[in-house]
């Protein structure tokens, strides 16, 4: 496990899916400012690209990702993904 930036596994996991995020118009959001997790920068972002796929996979009209994440006391940190897809992900 390693410190590391939420913000740079979410965006290495969509640049792995750029070409289908692009291609179907996803609008993207994120507020994961200054947000830091111990992780397998690997498996993070493995998981990464499987909630993406899947909202790309089951997406709707106007496709929508949000990623968000707050810092709650010490270095606890709560991490969601929300689409607009047939159901909601909550991670």
């Amino acid at each position: 496990f390693e410190k590391l930036m939420l913000k740079d596994a979410v965006m290495e996991s969509m640049k792995n899916q750029s070409y289908f995020l692009i291609k179907e118009h996803f609008q993207i959001e994120m507020e994961l400012e200054g947000l830091f997790v111990y992780s397998d920068r690997r498996w993070l972002v493995y998981l990464l690209d499987q909630l993406i796929g899947n909202s790309i996979k089951y997406r709707r009209e106007e496709p929508a990702l949000f990623f968000g994440g707050k810092k709650l006391s010490g270095e606890e940190v709560v991490f969601w993904v929300e689409d607009k897809g047939r159901a909601s992900v909550f991670v």
